[in-house]
């Protein structure tokens, strides 16, 4: 199983490449991701992948807890809406991921 930071560096770096193939493994058919601004389905997050999204630069990455089932973390992020604090909470289901959820604090 990929961990909660194995799965966000693999998806932060096909954001950079603009190719979402080696993420489309790691989520299930029903994934979704959610932010304050929308909510995405798996081939929404796949084709705003493949378009480059914002490709935000993210340091401090801490990982709080995670079992089989959930990764909950925290880091800083730089896009260009700014800095902020962030809070994801990562949900499992066997080797896939099927839900993303992310909470931005401007600072």
């Amino acid at each position: 199983m990929s961990s909660t930071l194995e799965f966000q560096e693999i998806w932060l770096r096909c954001l950079a490449n603009k190719d979402s193939t080696e993420l489309e493994n790691l989520l299930t058919d029903d994934f979704e991701r959610v932010n304050r601004h929308a909510t995405m389905n798996k081939q929404e997050a796949l084709d705003w992948t493949t378009s480059g999204g914002p490709s935000p630069h993210m340091d401090s990455i801490e990982m709080l807890y995670e079992n089989d089932d959930v990764g909950v973390g925290t880091l800083t992020g730089q896009s260009n809406n700014g800095k902020s604090l962030q809070m994801f909470f990562a949900r499992k289901r066997g080797e896939q991921f099927c839900q993303w959820v992310q909470v931005r604090q401007p600072m």
